[in-house]
């Protein structure tokens, strides 16, 4: 999971770790004003934030609502298993 994290900017990371806080379990009519407040930004850079943040797939939005989702397990459990056996042949 680190290292998924690793391709966002700390900005959208530090967005994303606070929607996932809040707002995890439901779709929600995100209040820019609050969200500014808890981390410091303008609405102008939590909108960029949250683009990148729906490029990479953490975040789903759709008619004012904004749904925080778990990309890290869909792109764990697409990674291909290594067996001992095709482990061993490669060495």
């Amino acid at each position: 999971m680190r290292r998924w994290f690793g391709v966002l900017s700390d900005r959208s990371r530090k967005i994303l770790r606070v929607l996932w806080n809040l707002y995890r379990h439901e779709a929600v009519r995100l209040n820019y004003g609050r969200l500014g407040r808890m981390i410091g930004l303008n609405e102008k850079q939590i909108n960029a934030a949250l683009s990148e943040l729906e490029e990479k797939r953490c975040i789903a939005r759709k008619e004012g609502h904004l749904q925080v989702l778990r990309p890290w397990d869909e792109r764990e459990s697409r990674r291909p298993a290594v067996s001992s056996a095709s482990w061993s042949k490669a060495l």
